[in-house]
């Protein structure tokens, strides 16, 4: 039910400040690599391609930020959402915390699938919304089965995560080279978390709560990316990078301390009669 309370206008506002916000997010994703990372960039970053895509993804809320009042896109985006991040951020749990290849066949087509589905309705809803709403009646049957699926796909994949984080902790592992753990115990609910709004919004059938997860999801993709922009893991090789790094300013020191000391050792040769031998030798002679 459309929300008289919240004007159309700034549903669409709110749409695009998502847009741009994760444009800029991708760009900067793509393109921004710290410079001592950049030898081994798919160790310090492994879903950085994935990143990318999901950021420049939300491009496809475009149909909806045209005509935010139309019903046709109206209903695509409420597709949009309970489709889309299931799908993509399953596959980027799976390539950051390295649970499974993505290589499989099975991800290739719960990947390829719903984006083909998503970039069918793309196209139908900016070409003929009100063809695409006469098809809501059976769409919504499909979308809601495959949406599900996808959901409980990314529940297992949590699930997976969680049972990683739960034995990194319980080993007491010294260093986190291999697992980010911080990071994995930071994010693990979020996705979750995030399409369970996506549903609300469905069945809701609210404008107005769209109009805050949109600029609610800004923001958390700000915050995101600050996150993944510095590495959450380290390899052996910056660590001995870093240790080197710390020493040099103690090796400097103790190589001033040492010059210095043989400097006062070297003085102390040169000048190898005190003031007391001297003022004692020159008693002697007034004594005679």
């Amino acid at each position: 039910m459309d929300n008289p309370a919240i004007p159309y206008s700034w549903c669409a506002d709110a749409c695009l400040v998502l847009m741009v916000t994760c444009m800029v997010c991708a760009i900067v994703r793509w393109f921004h690599v710290c410079r001592p990372y950049r030898d081994n960039a798919d160790f310090h970053f492994p879903a950085r391609k994935q990143t990318t895509f999901f950021y420049a993804g939300i491009l496809m809320y475009l149909p909806y930020y045209l005509s935010p009042a139309d019903p046709g896109a109206w209903h695509y985006a409420g597709i949009f959402g309970i489709m889309f991040y299931p799908a993509i951020v399953s596959l980027l749990i799976m390539r950051y915390f390295s649970l499974q290849k993505l290589e499989e066949r099975i991800n290739q087509v719960l990947f390829i699938a719903p984006m083909a589905m998503l970039a069918a309705m793309f196209v139908a809803v900016l070409v003929d919304s009100q063809w695409f709403e006469q098809q809501l009646s059976w769409l919504w049957w499909v979308v809601g089965a495959f949406s599900l699926m996808l959901t409980a796909r990314l529940v297992f994949v949590t699930k997976k995560l969680q049972n990683k984080i739960r034995e990194f902790h319980t080993q007491n592992y010294a260093t986190e080279d291999d697992f980010p753990y911080v990071f994995a115990n930071r994010v693990v609910w979020m996705p979750l978390a995030y399409i369970a709004l996506m549903w609300c919004i469905v069945i809701a059938d609210s404008r107005l709560l769209k109009f805050a997860l949109d600029l609610l999801a800004s923001a958390w993709a700000l915050m995101f990316l600050c996150m993944i922009l510095n590495p959450q893991r380290i390899s052996s090789n910056d660590k001995t990078t870093e240790a080197s790094a710390a020493t040099e300013p103690e090796a400097a020191d103790a190589a001033a301390a040492e010059i210095a000391g043989g400097s006062s050792a070297e003085t102390q040769q040169a000048t190898p009669y005190s003031d007391d031998v001297k003022r004692a030798v020159i008693e002697v002679i007034l004594a005679k």
